[in-house]
């Protein structure tokens, strides 16, 4: 079975270097020219658009949503990765990283959001604690386990 459904695009000639949905089913996408584009399914089926602007003009290479708040991060060729963050009716703060000298190629968070990975060209891989980061209003911090 194939099922189809209308899926926002955002309808610019560069090429899409991200596409990640967030356990909100919000739908990230990142462009080469560093458009940061936000899809938000409404209650009346209709997709809501935000842009997030980076304070950057490094390009884009990687892209994860955090498990539990409403924040991302981006991994650039400078080898900096800037973690968006957003509580409701507030506007987007923006956090900068500078642990790599060469492209990050991947990131993803723990399952607990407490530690971000990192990949890079210049042959490192790191873990960076993003718990003073965030506004961490992570659901059942009580339940996380730390080995």
């Amino acid at each position: 079975m194939i099922m189809y459904a209308k899926t926002p695009y955002p309808r610019d000639p560069n090429k899409i270097i991200a596409l990640e949905w967030s356990k909100q089913n919000d739908l990230l996408i990142v462009t080469i020219d560093m458009k940061c584009i936000i899809y938000k399914k409404k209650e009346n089926g209709k997709w809501e658009c935000t842009n997030v602007n980076i304070p950057t003009e490094d390009l884009p290479t990687c892209a994860c949503w955090h498990p539990h708040t409403y924040s991302f991060a981006i991994g650039f060729t400078s080898g900096i990765i800037f973690i968006c963050s957003k509580k409701e009716n507030q506007k987007w703060k923006i956090k900068k990283i500078n642990n790599h000298v060469a492209s990050v190629m991947f990131i993803d968070w723990s399952s607990s959001g407490y530690i971000l990975s990192t990949n890079s060209l210049d042959s490192t891989s790191l873990l960076v604690c993003t718990s003073g980061l965030l506004d961490d209003n992570i659901k059942n911090r009580n339940n996380i386990k730390y080995t």
